[in-house]
């Protein structure tokens, strides 16, 4: 895999680590709002697409699956791309 795909495959995972989260976060009764983030009202101005977030919240998706990346490496493991997959 060259660094290239490496990064796309990185970047495709945070995007899908973020869906993950905004998943959780609705089903939890959270919702889209623009201004700051509430918690007793349950809104974040962050439950939008992933390409829709500003550079800084997209730091804290990539950072989730380097991490999640770094236990798989300790216990042996990779993440690899699946043939025939974007």
């Amino acid at each position: 895999m060259t660094i290239d795909d490496q990064m796309t495959l990185f970047e495709l995972l945070a995007e899908a680590e973020h869906r993950r989260w905004m998943a959780c976060k609705h089903l939890d009764g959270w919702m889209y709002t623009e201004g700051p983030k509430n918690n007793a009202l349950k809104t974040n101005p962050c439950l939008v697409p992933y390409h829709e977030l500003a550079r800084h919240e997209k730091i804290i998706d990539r950072s989730t699956i380097r991490n999640i990346s770094a236990q798989l490496q300790s216990l042996g493991l990779k993440l690899v791309k699946i043939a025939g997959t974007k």
